[in-house]
């Protein structure tokens, strides 16, 4: 069993733990925390464990007003949790994950019309993937494939929600030296700045975010370490 307290910096500076710091952006305050417990169970062997865990911020990144912009003070915290677990089965591994804020993120509504028909939302994502381990010509290659969504609108709004699905190969031709590739298919785009519009230069009705949007990317690369 592992629990963990930390007290953070809180501020805009420090975009993933937001909190309000007397009306600046300078994250100058120990005034956010975060707290995390899990639980690892062992069982049938070293390969064989159950994770299973929970995390909370007193204050997370999704607190902002219209128009979201980086670094850009709150108002207010919005505190958020997650829950997650993982599984190991000798080659096979497993994990998942879900997340929300405990309120709704001001700035995902837009006051200007047509976009002001949707309301404000909370902001929630969920992940799960799998790893299977394996070989190739006596050396370890590892196959996996992993989805995830972030939903930060209410049904039809154009930031409603980003997914994506990735299809991996890693293969270690030395202990250290990993050549790996990815295919990401990615449907819906929600840039987290001006997410709900407000982008200066653009009427204040439009936004970027397009819940309809695709995009494939193909990645490769190399790790190596010395």
């Amino acid at each position: 069993l592992n629990v963990t307290f930390e007290a953070v910096q809180g501020g805009a500076e420090f975009r993933g733990l937001n909190t309000p710091v007397g009306g600046t952006n300078v994250p100058s305050s120990l005034n956010n925390f975060v707290i995390d417990a899990n639980y690892n169970l062992s069982f049938g062997g070293e390969d064989r464990s159950f994770l299973v865990g929970a995390s909370y911020e007193a204050g997370s990144s999704y607190c902002q007003s219209f128009p979201v912009a980086h670094f850009d003070s709150c108002a207010v915290s919005n505190p958020a949790y997650a829950v997650y677990s993982a599984l190991s089965l000798g080659a096979f591994r497993l994990k998942g994950e879900y997340a929300e804020t405990v309120k709704v993120w001001p700035g995902t509504f837009n006051p200007n019309p047509p976009l002001n028909v949707f309301p404000a939302s909370k902001v929630s994502s969920f992940d799960i993937g799998g790893k299977y381990i394996t070989s190739l010509l006596d050396r370890r290659l590892d196959l996996s494939v992993d989805y995830s969504a972030l939903i930060a609108g209410p049904a039809g709004s154009p930031w409603e929600q980003q997914s994506q699905t990735v299809f991996g190969a890693g293969y270690f031709i030395k202990p250290n030296v990993k050549l790996f590739s990815e295919v990401v298919l990615v449907h819906g785009y929600e840039p987290l700045m001006f997410i709900s519009g407000g982008t200066p230069g653009d009427p204040p009705g439009q936004t970027d975010s397009n819940a309809h949007s695709n995009s494939q990317i193909l990645l490769m690369g190399i790790n190596l370490a010395l």
